[in-house]
């Protein structure tokens, strides 16, 4: 699917203003202009790149300033808006669908409760767990429930952490540790300038590394946060995939800077096949990290709305194969 973006509703005079109109133009246009030279950049029409940016502009969390000057520095050079939107995909979107993270080794058959508890309270910020201890607190902090179906973890359930309500309608599964980002920033290194022209390259030689233009546009580090409990969820292998492929969220309920709510709606992509996935509407279980849920959620509309997806999938395919290339020593500068 992909959605015309809606008229422009910023207010007049203003940096939102004249960066959504420059959308507006793009989304208008019928071709890029390729005399230029080849790039993955322009794998996008110049409507799915417009969307790409229009709607981040709407639904980027936060103050939309940082998106809105970025674009407008772009002024209406279809190039330099061309290589922008390559970066918020490359830079941001594909952190939740990189490459996914192992799974940390499944906890024994048998738990020592008590170790549990010690491990859940008395662990530092500053340490970082293992892969058993990482799926231990992970799961006492979601009450031993997955937090988008509300299933009971069969584990658990067998090692006398929980019991199950039946009459509440609550069931037994298997469980998966899922990161929301996945992959780290260094991961990228030196590949997220790859798909752009030379002249995009040049304007925007901030974006030296897919960390970089994550912590530029959506002031989120990655370098310590991402092997953490608050990266971290517990999920049931079949909405793992959907969850991955952004084709699920958690929408916040209260306000964007009220980090204490843990009130979220469910939302689909396409919407309203909640009760095709056996999801409820709402989930009201302490989350990980609100501000990753946050930009998850907004990628995931992003990437629905504009129409990016297939293009999206085709391009993350092309960048892993440049990179294998580059590694076997062939040159970074594929595209």
């Amino acid at each position: 699917m992909s959605s015309l973006l809606p008229p422009n509703l910023f207010d007049l005079p203003s940096h939102e203003h004249t960066a959504y109109e420059s959308c507006l133009n793009l989304e208008a246009s019928d071709l890029w202009d390729l005399s230029s030279e080849p790039a993955a950049m322009y794998r996008f029409s110049p409507q799915v790149a417009a969307r790409v940016l229009g709607y981040a502009l709407i639904y980027h969390p936060g103050s939309s300033m940082v998106m809105a000057r970025e674009m407008s520095g772009c002024g209406d050079n279809a190039e330099f808006m061309a290589g922008l939107r390559y970066l918020y995909v490359m830079g941001v979107i594909r952190m939740f669908k990189g490459s996914v993270l192992a799974q940390p080794e499944s906890p024994p058959d048998s738990i020592d409760i008590a170790a549990l508890e010690f491990v859940a309270i008395h662990r530092k910020d500053s340490e970082r767990c293992s892969g058993s201890q990482l799926r231990l607190q992970v799961l006492a902090r979601d009450n031993y429930r997955y937090i988008l179906s509300g299933n009971a973890d069969a584990a658990s359930l067998r090692n006398g952490l929980t019991t199950i309500d039946l009459a509440a309608g609550e069931r037994k599964a298997d469980m998966e540790l899922c990161y929301i980002f996945k992959m780290t920033g260094d991961e990228e290194q030196g590949y997220i300038g790859g798909g752009l022209t030379e002249a995009a390259r040049r304007k925007l030689g901030w974006a030296s590394s897919a960390a970089i233009v994550l912590e530029r546009l959506a002031s989120i580090s990655l370098v310590q946060d991402i092997h953490e409990a608050e990266n971290t969820f517990t999920i049931s292998p079949n909405l793992h995939g959907p969850w991955d492929q952004l084709q699920i969220s958690l929408h916040p309920i209260a306000s964007e800077e009220d980090d204490s709510s843990n009130m979220y709606e469910i939302h689909t992509y396409p919407p309203s096949e909640n009760a095709q996935y056996g999801l409820p509407y709402r989930t009201t279980n302490t989350l990980p990290s609100r501000r990753y849920l946050v930009l998850h959620d907004a990628c995931a509309k992003i990437a629905y709305l504009s129409g990016a997806g297939e293009v999206m999938e085709r391009l993350f395919w092309d960048v892993g194969d440049a990179r294998v290339f580059a590694e076997d020593g062939g040159g970074i500068g594929v595209f």
